[in-house]
């Protein structure tokens, strides 16, 4: 969130061609300590990224919507309340949607495939066939 603030935060005097070489360069960061996280070792950054992936359809929904907010609708806040707003927003959308609709619709993907694989016709039955 602060990476995000520092290269695409309130800064009139940056055009938008340097913040492309910015954004590839932060996804480029990103990719390169996400290769770096090791299976099955439980460390702060390793549960960063899983939340991040556990979320990231919330995050990819809720992300334009957030920083038009933030820094266009807010202008006339203090930075201070236009960071608070970002952090809350990039992190409590993202959760309220997984929690509220990602989830249960997951579940309830996995009870209707699992009762189609029971009603499935089986390979047993086509031999009997």
């Amino acid at each position: 969130v602060f990476a995000v603030i520092a290269l695409f935060g309130p800064h009139d005097n940056i055009d938008f061609g340097h913040k492309m070489y910015r954004a590839w360069g932060l996804s480029l960061l990103l990719g390169a300590l996400y290769a770096n996280v090791e299976e099955g070792r439980s460390n702060r950054i390793h549960q960063i990224f899983h939340w991040v992936a556990e979320h990231s359809y919330g995050i990819y929904l809720s992300h334009s919507v957030v920083l038009w907010i933030v820094f266009y609708r807010m202008v006339q806040f203090p930075l201070w309340a236009q960071i608070t707003a970002l952090i809350a927003g990039a992190i409590g959308i993202p959760a309220l949607l997984y929690v509220s609709i990602e989830k249960p619709l997951i579940l309830a993907g996995g009870h209707v495939a699992r009762r189609l694989l029971r009603h499935s016709v089986t390979s047993k039955d086509i031999q009997r066939a």
